[in-house]
């Protein structure tokens, strides 16, 4: 167990252990009057089925932080193994010439080829230490019928096809 000298369990070692989870990764996006804005995020996962509800975890820091309780509205797209690069693109490593394509939804912005898009308003928001827990209300989803996901495991992009 990697705790520092008070005991204290580090930062550095939770976000380790924390890494050890596989998760998918999806863009959380919002948009504020024609002005789209985006994160990558791993911290999703649904919440109840009836009424259909999700939660995310947003940094306090984040810049999409502010604008989701105040748009009340987001969407979500679970990114596909070759959207690797737009997963880059908005965690902040940006890429020149990177086509990031959007459709439109209503009022939402959903990322165009993504595995599963799902738009919600936003149903209550949570304080969570660092970040803010939002649960959203599903009100519009698609799925394609196939494809391989874009995973993200111990600090790194990995695939369903990976051998153990």
């Amino acid at each position: 167990m990697s705790r520092d000298n008070s005991g204290m369990i580090t930062p550095d070692a939770f976000r380790n252990a924390m890494g050890k989870f596989a998760s998918g990764v999806t863009i959380i996006t919002v948009n504020m009057k024609g002005d789209i804005h985006g994160m990558t995020a791993s911290a999703f996962f649904s919440l109840s089925l009836d009424p259909p509800l999700i939660a995310i975890s947003v940094d306090n820091r984040a810049r999409i932080r502010p604008l989701i309780p105040e748009c009340r509205a987001f969407g979500i797209s679970f990114l596909a193994r070759e959207q690797e690069a737009w997963s880059n693109h908005f965690a902040g490593i940006t890429q020149e010439g990177l086509d990031v394509r959007f459709e439109e939804y209503q009022e939402f912005s959903l990322v165009k080829g993504a595995l599963a898009r799902i738009c919600c308003t936003l149903e209550s928001e949570l304080p969570g230490g660092d970040h803010s827990i939002m649960v959203g209300r599903v009100v519009h989803l698609d799925a394609l019928e196939d494809g391989e996901p874009l995973l993200y495991y111990s600090g790194g992009y990995h695939s369903l096809a990976e051998k153990s």
